[in-house]
């Protein structure tokens, strides 16, 4: 399985890499522009987005909403993860967007299920 992460916290991304790269193929960005590029470039199963508590996106922001469209444009089929805090999560209604959900901090099995589904 193809898989991008976009990791806005240096921590919960190395994270992720760690737990995924034994089995899977796994590319990670740290900035918007950095994961279009990715994705433009090569076809992937599956994206986590993490953009961090200090980034410009956030899961309650439009330029978020602009960059799924975006994204679901270039790959219509990936399946967007969103890696968010508790709060962030209820602050809006993301099911047409995202899906799924993990939270921070990240739990390997909660990781996991979406890479096994």
């Amino acid at each position: 399985m193809k898989i991008a992460i976009l990791s806005g916290e240096l921590s919960s991304g190395m994270q992720m890499y760690l737990l995924l790269c034994d089995k899977h193929s796994v590319q990670v960005a740290t900035e918007v522009e950095e994961l279009l590029k990715l994705l433009k470039n090569e076809k992937y199963d599956l994206t986590f987005l993490d953009f961090g508590t200090n980034s410009a996106y956030s899961m309650q922001s439009k330029c978020t909403s602009d960059l799924m469209r975006q994204i679901s444009k270039m790959q219509p089929n990936l399946r967007l993860i969103g890696v968010c805090d508790e709060q962030e999560k209820r602050g809006r209604d993301w099911e047409g967007h995202f899906y799924g959900f993990i939270t921070r901090p990240i739990n390997s099995e909660e990781l996991l299920k979406f890479v096994q589904e």
